[in-house]
């Protein structure tokens, strides 16, 4: 997931988002997840972080 934000593609982040799911990832990990894409990425990665958190929400209600 760390490189689907990093590259900053919203249809990577959603697979990879929701293959994460399908393995019991919960949000606290989804989250370490973003955080270590910030430290690679730096701020651009910031807006692509809360697109995964929003596609993991939004997966999560089903």
């Amino acid at each position: 997931m760390q490189s689907a934000i990093y590259k900053r593609c919203d249809e990577y982040i959603a697979w990879s988002v929701r293959y994460a799911l399908t393995l019991g990832a919960k949000r606290s990990q989804i989250k370490e997840a973003i955080g270590v894409a910030l430290m690679m990425a730096g701020g651009p990665a910031f807006e692509y972080g809360s697109h995964a958190l929003q596609a993991f929400d939004t997966y999560e209600k089903g």
